[in-house]
């Protein structure tokens, strides 16, 4: 495109030339041709590189500048790096195909000054367009790309959105609403992806495959939104991906993702996993996989993927299920959140092992493969996302879930943020569930030093206790709890009426279901706000 670019402005300033409207006479830093013409350099941006060549003319002193300008004006706009090549042809198809209700600014368009013996004028490859129009003002943002002889869909495609995602950069980010997602694996993808990016993970080391399709296109949507945060780079060896990993984790401490494909593809990152174990590095295993269904029954890169790595050296491990909308996207957030903080806090490596069921490709409609009749790709994306608090979580930036270490600094955020919850609620509850041991040698003392500091929070801030049969003799212990709460939680008036906006729960969940279905409906209350 360059080079075109460059051939159409010397063969517009040959015209001008033979107009008498430019010289040829030898500008400062000419070469021995006597021109500078596409003497190529390099300007570099905050997030991109352009490659740029100049052009100079004289204009001869008895000729008007102005006349000057309008030819080059004429001659010249629209670049092909603009309009796209050859210029007539590229021109009559863009006015024909244009919507004539398509505003698009000052993008493509020169604008500038003209003097009496100055000009300058310049043409808006980027631009906005701020619109007051209806209930709300509009801004649009507008990029584009020339098509030229060699030129290739993707190719255009990839330049414009970063183009786009310069401007864009500056503006919070869209809402991820997840309600035009094609298939259930495009909607989990984009969801997971965009939870790690919230918890840190900035670098993807991505290896050849189909089977991990989802998320390497949710990964490139991503890299696109976050310019110059998040990088994907990708690696035709699983091994070498597996090293870049550790190598990365080892420089800056902060854990990198590998993607994976199913099959042995998997079992080549067992040495990178090794030595983030051993050293204790920060790292986030991601292989894609067949799905159940297609386990122990011969199916093509199908191998034993569960828990193939040895606990050994892995934090954690989680085989998660395909994606559908009967788990609600709340289930994928979470296995993120958790997962990203595993591997920073217990400094080593956490596997995902993620099934991936046909359509990979984000394509809706029949299921690749699949003959049997009305076997097509359905995805509810209202039922998807009904879960509490995934509209904040989706209008915002934040985490889905705050996980806090158990190193000093981290224990002192932990009780300034719970803190404040406490301070802002006026109808706060306290939820124990079974209290566990919390180390290897702990034994009643320890429980009973628990239960003390529970009841002295709920003495301290006021709230009532709804204590499970398996919190221990916390029951007998606080005047706080509330006697036979799974009874009185029952009755209709109580449950009119009673809506806290907090809860504080400890221990494992509880057995009851009336006190599940308060701190279910506490939540979607608290999202709501």
């Amino acid at each position: 495109e360059n080079r075109v670019t460059g051939q159409f402005i010397q063969n517009t300033f040959s015209e001008l030339e033979k107009s008498g409207f430019l010289s040829v006479s030898p500008p400062s830093g000419a070469n021995e041709t006597g021109s500078i013409d596409g003497t190529f350099f390099v300007r570099r941006l905050r997030h991109l590189q352009h490659l740029c060549q100049r052009y100079d003319r004289q204009i001869p002193q008895d000729v008007c500048s102005t006349e000057v300008i309008r030819g080059l004006l004429s001659g010249l706009h629209p670049t092909p790096a603009v309009g796209g090549f050859p210029k007539r042809k590229a021109t009559e198809f863009i006015r024909e195909y244009e919507s004539t209700g398509f505003d698009r600014g000052f993008y493509s368009g020169p604008f500038g000054y003209i003097g009496r013996d100055s000009a300058e004028i310049v043409v808006a490859i980027r631009s906005g367009l701020w619109s007051k129009g209806g209930e709300r003002p509009k801004l649009s943002v507008y990029a584009g790309a020339g098509i030229v002889p060699g030129s290739t869909v993707q190719g255009e495609w990839a330049e414009t959105s970063y183009k786009l995602a310069v401007v864009s950069s500056i503006f919070p980010q869209s809402p991820i609403t997840l309600q035009q997602a094609a298939t259930p694996n495009v909607a989990w993808a984009t969801a997971f992806i965009e939870e790690l990016i919230r918890n840190g993970i900035a670098q993807f080391y991505i290896c050849p495959g189909s089977r991990s399709t989802p998320l390497v296109a949710a990964i490139a949507k991503a890299v696109r939104s976050y310019v110059g945060v998040v990088r994907a780079c990708s690696i035709h060896d699983e091994r070498g991906a597996g090293f870049r990993a550790v190598g990365f984790a080892r420089g800056c401490g902060r854990p990198a993702a590998i993607v994976t494909s199913s099959g042995t593809a998997v079992a080549n990152l067992y040495p990178a996993v090794v030595e983030a174990g051993v050293d204790g590095l920060p790292l986030l295993v991601l292989t894609a996989d067949r799905p159940y269904e297609n386990r122990n029954t011969g199916a093509n890169q199908a191998i034993d993927q569960v828990k193939i790595f040895s606990d050994s050296y892995l934090r954690w491990f989680r085989d998660i299920l395909p994606p559908s909308d009967d788990i609600p996207v709340s289930v994928a957030l979470a296995d993120a959140a958790h997962a990203v903080a595993l591997a920073k806090n217990l400094r080593g490596p956490v596997h995902l092992n993620i099934q991936f069921r046909e359509n990979l490709a984000p394509d809706a409609g029949p299921i690749r493969n699949d003959d049997r009749s009305r076997s097509v790709t359905t995805y509810d994306a209202i039922k998807f996302t009904d879960s509490p608090a995934f509209q904040k979580w989706s209008l915002g930036g934040n985490r889905w879930l705050n996980v806090y270490a158990q190193e000093t600094n981290a224990r002192r955020f932990a009780v300034s943020d719970i803190g404040n919850l406490i301070a802002k609620s006026k109808r706060g509850i306290i939820v124990v569930g079974n209290l566990r041991k919390t180390g290897a040698e702990a034994g009643a003392e320890d429980i009973s030093e628990t239960i003390g500091l529970i009841s002295s929070l709920a003495h301290a801030t006021g709230f009532p206790i709804f204590a499970s049969a398996l919190s221990g003799v916390l029951r007998f212990e606080s005047a706080n709890v509330v006697p036979f709460a799974e009874h009185v939680l029952r009755s209709p008036i109580v449950q009119e009426k009673f809506q806290p906006d907090l809860v504080i729960q400890f221990g494992a969940p509880l057995v009851s279901t009336e006190i599940c279905k308060v701190v279910k409906a506490a939540t979607r209350e608290a999202a709501a706000k």
